[in-house]
């Protein structure tokens, strides 16, 4: 006999316009789950979008809130890169240097007061399967499901 768990996941795209970000906290109460996308080719906003999560994770609804920070590589972005493969290689953004650029903008106390992750995911549709697999496994480590 095969019993199978199921979860219920309400997401909400919230947005990174100024104009969204003070509507925010509305979507905070009964939050299990802070999921955060950046773009790997976005390295010129990273600080900034790091800080604005740190900030975001100041809120007492959010306090001890597991956060799956998601670096994500969109295959749209490959058309408009004018440098070569190489060049584009070296400037995308890795899971370890999100990483420790994330812990930079944390207090030390803060760093060790909930669960965090980070993962990258592509939106080629050959790496779907995959990709998916790692944001469930990071959604079950987070969650401890």
């Amino acid at each position: 006999m095969c019993h199978r768990q199921y979860h219920k996941l309400t997401l909400w795209d919230c947005g990174g316009q100024l104009s969204a970000q003070s509507l925010w906290s509305y979507h905070y109460p009964n939050t299990s789950l802070l999921v955060w996308v950046i773009n790997i080719h976005d390295r010129s906003r990273l600080d900034s979008n790091l800080q604005l999560l740190s900030q975001t994770l100041l809120n007492p609804l959010l306090f001890q809130i597991p956060v799956l920070i998601i670096l994500y590589n969109s295959s749209f972005h490959k058309y408009q890169q004018n440098n070569s493969d190489e060049d584009s290689n070296q400037s995308e953004l890795t899971n370890l240097e999100v990483a420790f650029r994330f812990l930079a903008t944390l207090s030390t106390s803060r760093a060790s007061s909930f669960k965090w992750q980070v993962i990258n995911v592509s939106t080629d549709e050959q790496n779907r399967t995959e990709d998916l697999k790692k944001v469930r496994q990071s959604f079950r480590e987070l969650m401890d499901l």
